[in-house]
């Protein structure tokens, strides 16, 4: 779900930090990992995964400077909502779940028609893999990594 940051902030990502429980010198496997990463135009994001909260409602929740978005869990609920909190209120959405595999398919048929889609390319595929060595090399050493990133603004 890293990639869900990725796509909202819209920026290049220029560092990590990870720790997890317990920590990795143990050789426990993990229980809750938590990441920062740091993007170029100085946006902070925060990701938790964790077997450990097992009431944890599995939603998103992104705060910006003029107000911030809130979902239901980003599966296994229906329908979804998107509530938007800004100074002038809050507004709330529902959407149907859809199908996300027929949607992957017909993107995927769009694309080999010549038509631009917002699907993920091999550079994005590139991009999380950089992000994600990065975020192990964090876990292993207990230090923010730097990470290159070739992603064009």
């Amino acid at each position: 779900a890293i990639h869900y940051i990725l796509w909202i902030v819209g920026e290049r990502y220029t560092r990590v930090y990870a720790v997890s429980n317990p920590p990795r010198s143990t050789g426990l496997p993990d229980e809750t990992i938590s990441y920062i990463m740091e993007f170029a135009g100085g946006c902070q994001a925060t990701f938790r995964i964790s077997r450990e909260m097992y009431i944890a409602s599995h939603r998103l929740e992104a705060f910006g400077t003029r107000g911030m978005l809130i979902t239901s869990a980003l599966r296994h609920v229906e329908p979804q909502w998107l509530r938007e909190r800004t100074a002038d209120g809050t507004i709330e959405s529902e959407h149907p779940q859809g199908n996300l595999y027929l949607h992957e398919i017909e993107a995927f048929a769009k694309e080999v028609a010549g038509e631009r889609t917002r699907m993920a390319t091999g550079e994005d595929g590139v991009r999380i893999i950089r992000l994600t060595d990065a975020l192990v090399r964090s876990l292993e050493t207990g230090v923010a990594v730097a990470v290159e990133d070739s992603w064009s603004e």
